[in-house]
């Protein structure tokens, strides 16, 4: 199975129609509107793979970039169902595969996008006590090693 996600970001009625068209560019056949409240804003829906997520949030970036209630979320999709849907997005994926060279010029890059893996890293990267001890060990030992000289130590400490 492709690696799918579904997008999903809603935009005010000012801006639908503009909405509309980049999936139609990004997503054809693949995407959903539904009104969501009284003040005309619709939720915008579009399944496609991982692949394929970037240029669109990119693109729903710079449209809304200046309104403050605007939300885009990427979520991966586990199952699709009827089968024929995931065949038609792996076939186009398939026959849409850039090669190193494209993906240099500019092109659909190969890859998750930008926001998935501010996300992943986001999750690991944090600064408490327990990374402050660590640290503070291995500049001890790190230090231990300068002054005996001693390479092993100091790459013991790096590890």
């Amino acid at each position: 199975m492709a690696d799918m996600r579904m997008v999903v970001f809603s935009v005010p009625s000012d801006h639908q129609q503009a909405a509309r068209e980049l999936l139609e560019k990004h997503a054809p056949k693949r995407y959903w509107r539904t009104d969501s409240s009284d003040d005309g804003r619709s939720i915008f829906q579009a399944l496609m793979p991982a692949t394929r997520v970037e240029p669109l949030s990119d693109a729903v970036e710079d449209l809304l970039e200046d309104n403050e209630e605007f939300i885009l979320s990427v979520m991966p999709v586990n199952a699709v169902m009827p089968k024929r849907i995931l065949e038609a997005v792996e076939e186009e994926e398939e026959s849409e595969k850039p090669d190193q060279e494209e993906a240099a010029d500019g092109k659909v890059p190969m890859r998750i996008s930008r926001a998935e893996l501010r996300t992943a890293v986001g999750k690991g990267v944090s600064i408490d006590r327990s990374f402050i001890a660590s640290a503070a060990i291995a500049a001890l030992v790190a230090a231990v090693g300068l002054q005996k000289g001693d390479a092993a130590i100091i790459i013991g400490a790096m590890v």
